[in-house]
Protein backbone atom coordinates (compact mmCIF):
# COMPACT_ATOMS: atom_id res chain seq x y z
CA UNK A 1 0.00 0.00 0.00
CA UNK A 2 2.71 2.15 1.03
CA UNK A 3 4.39 2.39 -2.73
CA UNK A 4 0.91 2.78 -4.36
CA UNK A 5 0.73 5.99 -1.68
CA UNK A 6 4.43 6.60 -3.40
CA UNK A 7 3.62 6.12 -6.74
CA UNK A 8 0.19 8.45 -6.65
CA UNK A 9 2.03 10.91 -5.22
CA UNK A 10 4.37 11.16 -7.92
CA UNK A 11 1.72 12.23 -10.75
CA UNK A 12 1.89 15.58 -11.74
CA UNK A 13 0.02 17.87 -14.60
CA UNK A 14 1.56 19.46 -17.15
CA UNK A 15 -0.19 22.42 -17.97
CA UNK A 16 0.00 22.82 -22.32
CA UNK A 17 -1.23 26.73 -23.59
CA UNK A 18 -1.02 27.66 -26.75
CA UNK A 19 -0.92 31.67 -27.48
CA UNK A 20 -0.47 33.74 -30.09
CA UNK A 21 -0.36 31.05 -32.79
CA UNK A 22 0.54 31.96 -36.07
CA UNK A 23 -0.40 30.75 -39.53
CA UNK A 24 0.33 31.89 -43.28
CA UNK A 25 -3.23 31.80 -44.72
CA UNK A 26 -6.43 32.05 -43.32
CA UNK A 27 -8.09 28.74 -42.32
CA UNK A 28 -10.62 27.45 -39.42
CA UNK A 29 -7.77 25.75 -37.57
CA UNK A 30 -7.66 23.12 -34.76
CA UNK A 31 -4.18 21.87 -32.67
CA UNK A 32 -3.88 18.90 -30.86
CA UNK A 33 -1.03 18.22 -27.66
CA UNK A 34 -0.38 14.78 -26.89
CA UNK A 35 2.71 13.67 -24.04
CA UNK A 36 4.97 11.41 -26.16
CA UNK A 37 3.14 10.40 -28.91
CA UNK A 38 0.91 8.07 -27.12
CA UNK A 39 -0.93 9.65 -24.37
CA UNK A 40 -4.51 11.01 -24.34
CA UNK A 41 -4.65 13.48 -27.21
CA UNK A 42 -6.38 16.98 -25.95
CA UNK A 43 -7.71 19.25 -29.04
CA UNK A 44 -8.53 23.00 -29.48
CA UNK A 45 -11.90 23.96 -30.95
CA UNK A 46 -12.02 24.63 -34.00
CA UNK A 47 -10.84 28.49 -35.08
CA UNK A 48 -12.62 31.41 -37.12
CA UNK A 49 -11.11 31.41 -40.69
CA UNK A 50 -7.57 33.93 -39.63
CA UNK A 51 -4.17 33.64 -40.07
CA UNK A 52 -3.72 33.83 -36.03
CA UNK A 53 -6.17 31.59 -34.08
CA UNK A 54 -7.37 32.54 -30.60
CA UNK A 55 -8.57 29.37 -28.88
CA UNK A 56 -11.40 29.61 -26.32
CA UNK A 57 -10.00 25.88 -25.34
CA UNK A 58 -6.24 26.55 -25.48
CA UNK A 59 -5.19 25.50 -21.81
CA UNK A 60 -4.52 21.89 -21.55
CA UNK A 61 -3.79 19.96 -18.10
CA UNK A 62 -1.46 16.23 -19.03
CA UNK A 63 -0.73 14.10 -16.37
CA UNK A 64 3.05 12.89 -15.92
CA UNK A 65 4.71 11.41 -13.64
CA UNK A 66 8.12 11.99 -12.47
CA UNK A 67 9.37 9.01 -14.37
CA UNK A 68 8.15 10.36 -17.80
CA UNK A 69 9.65 13.79 -16.42
CA UNK A 70 12.86 12.00 -16.17
CA UNK A 71 12.89 9.87 -19.13
CA UNK A 72 13.07 11.93 -22.55
CA UNK A 73 9.30 12.19 -22.93
CA UNK A 74 8.21 14.87 -25.72
CA UNK A 75 4.70 16.88 -26.60
CA UNK A 76 3.90 15.93 -29.92
CA UNK A 77 1.70 18.88 -31.66
CA UNK A 78 -0.03 18.92 -34.77
CA UNK A 79 -2.06 21.55 -36.36
CA UNK A 80 -5.07 20.47 -38.67
CA UNK A 81 -7.51 22.82 -41.03
CA UNK A 82 -11.29 21.87 -40.83
CA UNK A 83 -13.00 21.71 -44.07
CA UNK A 84 -16.25 21.40 -42.63
CA UNK A 85 -17.06 23.60 -40.21
CA UNK A 86 -20.99 23.74 -40.24
CA UNK A 87 -22.14 22.38 -36.66
CA UNK A 88 -25.26 21.06 -37.92
CA UNK A 89 -23.22 18.50 -40.53
CA UNK A 90 -20.40 17.25 -37.95
CA UNK A 91 -23.38 16.81 -35.12
CA UNK A 92 -25.34 15.34 -37.64
CA UNK A 93 -26.27 11.22 -37.20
Amino acid sequence: MEKEDRDASTKRNLQVIFEDVQFSKDFNYFLTVQLNGDGEKRRTDVSSAVNNPIFSANTFYLPITDQQLNDSSFLHFTAFIALNTDQSQTNAG
